[in-house]
Formats: C-alpha cells, structure tokens, sequence
C-alpha cells in the first residue's frame, strides 16, 4: 500500500510513521484492511510525529540577553545593586516548557549539569549584591528534550574598595605604603593623577609639600577617597630633659610612634648646663682649692654665700687666701702673689707687716745684730742696742759717759760746762733705751 509514499520531513521533528483514523499503517499494511468496502474509493493517511528539537530560551539581567550554554565564561559583567533576573522560554510543539534554574560562582560543565540540582523557576527572581554569579538554566520541553543555558559571569559589588596603609586626614612623616583591598579595581589616582598597583595591590605614597587625595574606583563603580599629608622627615618638638643626663624630643605629628629621638646631654661652652635642654649636668668643684672650677675655670668659692663666687681675700694679711689657704697678696701685680719685701729695711714687710729680713739664712728672719758694736744693725744700718743680749745689762765702763775723754765722774754744782755733758749723756741714754724697746718689740713680733 505505501508502495511509492515518500516520508514527509518537518523541521524539530522526526517522521514516526503514517496512521489512518486510529489504525497505525506500515509498510505491508494492504489498502483492504483500511477500506470499509469495496464502495471506498480512497483514503486519507496522517503522518505521525515525534518532537525532536530543543526548547529554546532566554536569561535576561538588566539590559544583557543570553540564549546558550557559554563555553569560555568570564566575570566581566558589574553591578553595585540588586539585580532581576528573568527567563522566557518556548518550544516547538507550542506545548509549555518547564523551567529550572541554578545559581554558581563557577563555571559548570554540561555533564556536571545534568547531575545537578535545579529550582524551579515560577518568576522573575533576584541576585544580591556581594556574591558572583553564573545563571544556568534548564529547559524541557513535554517530549522530554532538554537544553541548558548560561548567563556570563555576574559580579555584584556592593562594597567600596578598602584603602589600608593610611587613614583619612592625618598626616605621616615619611613615605607611606598603601594597599587597596579591591578584586576588582578599576582605577586608582593621586591628586587625579594614574597609579599603577604592584603584584600585592600596592604603591608608595611618597612625601609633598601638600595634601595628596587618593581616589580608587571598583569596576561595579563603587568608589572610596581619603586625603592624607605625607611630610619628608619627623616635625620635632622641644627637647626635654629626661633627668638623668639624656634629653628626648618626639615628633608632634598625631600617632607619630617612630618619632622620639634621645641622645645624651652635651656642655660645649661648659657651663655644667646641656646646651640643649638646659638640664644641670654637675656643679663646680674645686678638688684643689685653688678657686676656680676644675671643670668649666670659673672663680668660685664653696663659702656659704648665695653665688658661691668670690675672690681671694687676705683680710689677716698672712699671704694666705683667708679660705683656701692659697699664698696671694693684694697687690697690684698679675700674679696676685708675692713674698715679703722690705725696701726701706726695717725689717717689716711692707705689705702685711710681719718682721722679716733679706738676710740670705735659710729661714730669712733674724734679729738685727751689731757685731762691730757700733750701735748699727750689721744689715740694715739702724742704730741699735745690744741690751737685748741674754743679761740684759750695760757695764758703767761701757757707756758713753765713760768713754767721753778727761769727762768728770760726776756733776759739779755750778759748772755749766759739766751741766750740759751731763744733759747729752741723758738724751744719749735716752735713746739707747727707746732703740732697745723698738729692737725687743721687733724681736717679739718675729718670734
């Protein structure tokens, strides 16, 4: 009966066969079977079908459209906020498709898809920000075809990009190292100049004299600024003394922790006070008494008087610095010393008064003598006595009565020319007796 029937084609379907009202035909199938009678002149045959072509789709997010399983999937689509995603689908047979869907961070084969678990779709739906995504989507149609489909990779970046290194407003002195902490970054500027990151996301924010605003920008459009100063070296302040002959200065930048620098106290001009924080390092000392500091020369004296500074004094007039004991003089030449001098030979030092005498014994102090007994010092010529020897007499023989020539033994009344020897021998012992008294004060005071 089909003898010379060719099969129809139709595209999405495969040819199963014909039929006849209810009867299935093949190909030994004869026309008498069919026919009611011998009265039918012919009959109708009806080609059956079966559905072979996938359903076709869509996934639609904001303006983007896909329709088939991508193969090279890549994370290049941006959005900072909520997203819907909506699926259409359709078959051939016209007959309804059923949709599932499945949400990935990463790309999926097609075998991995067919194990896969699906949701069922029932309307648009939505993706949150904070999370990548790759849409599939399953179709099948009532014949049991199924096809998958697959947005690009989706990011949503709610979250501006993270500035670490350096924190908004304050100041830094010296270099700094920033690192963005950003998957996505998309430009990053200084003072709206291009900086370009190293393997690590970071660069080097390097000193100027004025504010430097650091921009970044994510690729969903998210952007973070902050405006920091970067000054070339530490701003110091004042040294201060730590009392214990270091003096410290710290950095008055806010949270500046590297900036402290200590260094030992210094006295160049040595004046027993550093030269920086004015810390007193010593006192003056006067280890041997010669008034004036060992250490920085100044004149000084430990007598208990307010500025402890005074000079020599000899107020005893021993030559002898009333406190220190030095040998001085007041006078008036350079070295402020001397020894006992005495220029008009009277056996007292001109300056202080005490019996002295440039005889060259070793002790230089003598009493004056008369070896030639004429009533003169043998050194200085001053009409002296020797009646300060040990007996403390003068022998009438002696006197210079008695040696007078021809000289009465005594006074006769009436002799004027007696009266007047007698007068000169008076004023002449007279004297004798006032240069014993002057030769044993001498004396005494030089013992």
């Amino acid at each position: 009966m089909l003898d010379g029937v060719a099969e129809p084609i139709r595209n999405g379907y495969s040819f199963i066969g014909w039929k006849y009202i209810d009867y299935i035909v093949y190909a030994d199938t004869v026309y008498a079977e069919l026919a009611a009678d011998d009265s039918v002149n012919g009959i109708t045959l009806k080609a059956e079908w079966r559905d072979v072509e996938k359903p076709t789709g869509e996934i639609i997010v904001s303006t983007n459209r896909w329709n088939k399983l991508l193969n090279d999937i890549t994370f290049g689509l941006f959005f900072k906020e909520t997203q819907m995603v909506t699926v259409n689908a359709a078959d051939n047979s016209g007959e309804e498709v059923k949709i599932e869907y499945l949400l990935s961070n990463r790309e999926i084969t097609e075998s991995e898809l067919a194990d896969a678990g699906f949701t069922e779709y029932d309307g648009s739906f939505s993706i949150a920000p904070d999370n990548e995504y790759i849409i599939y989507v399953r179709l099948s149609d009532t014949e049991g075809n199924i096809r998958h489909i697959c947005s690009d990779g989706i990011v949503l970046d709610g979250t501006a990009p993270a500035i670490n290194g350096v924190e908004n407003g304050k100041t830094y002195c010296e270099a700094q190292t920033v690192k963005i902490n950003e998957k996505y970054v998309s430009t990053v500027t200084v003072n709206g100049m291009a900086v370009a990151l190293d393997e690590q996301d970071r660069f080097v924010l390097s000193p100027t004299e004025r504010e430097q605003t650091i921009i970044v920008t994510d690729k969903a459009g998210n952007t973070s600024e902050i405006t920091v100063t970067v000054n070339n070296g530490h701003t110091y302040g004042d040294w201060s003394s730590n009392s214990d002959g270091t003096h410290t200065r710290r950095c008055g930048v806010d949270g500046c922790q590297a900036g402290v620098e200590t260094k030992n106290c210094t006295d160049a001009d040595k004046n027993h006070r550093c030269d920086i924080c004015g810390y007193i390092i010593s006192e003056c000392t006067d280890t041997d008494k010669n008034n004036i500091c060992d250490y920085c020369g100044k004149a000084i004296s430990e007598h208990e008087d307010e500025d402890k500074d005074h000079t020599c004094t000899d107020k005893d007039k021993n030559h002898s610095c009333d406190y220190c004991g030095k040998a001085i003089s007041e006078h008036e030449d350079e070295e402020k010393g001397h020894t006992c001098t005495d220029k008009d030979k009277n056996h007292i030092c001109d300056y202080c008064g005490k019996a002295i005498s440039e005889h060259e014994d070793e002790d230089k102090d003598h009493t004056c003598t008369d070896k030639d007994k004429n009533h003169s010092c043998d050194y200085c010529g001053k009409a002296i006595s020797e009646h300060e020897d040990e007996e403390k007499e003068i022998k009438k023989a002696n006197t210079a009565a008695e040696r007078l020539p021809d000289a009465p033994r005594s006074p006769k009344t009436g002799d004027n020319n007696s009266l007047i020897l007698w007068i000169a021998l008076l004023f002449i012992s007279g004297g004798t007796v006032i240069n014993t008294t002057v030769v044993t004060k001498k004396k005494r005071h030089n013992n």
